[in-house]
């Protein structure tokens, strides 16, 4: 978080220029938004909740069954941190 009470965005590395979307903290909430429209909204998110989503993440809970990428990677918007 920045002095004047804004969240330090970030995004994934995998994202490059494509865009994604930018995440940031505000004491214990995550908060989410569209790195090509970042004043379109955000999605806020508690704490507790996000670590159980990115734990999940990490966990392989959402990886493709089918159709998985041909790199075998997790999609780019997948691999942010908690």
């Amino acid at each position: 978080m920045h002095d004047n009470g804004e969240p330090g965005w970030h995004t994934s590395t995998f994202s490059g220029t494509s865009g994604c979307v930018e995440v940031g903290r505000i004491g214990a909430e995550i908060l989410v938004r569209d790195s090509k429209n970042p004043d379109d909204g955000q999605l806020r998110i508690g704490l507790s909740a996000w670590r159980t989503f990115i734990g999940a993440i990490r966990s392989g809970e959402f990886d493709q069954r089918d159709g998985a990428s041909s790199t075998g990677r997790a999609s780019p918007c997948a691999t942010l941190h908690g």
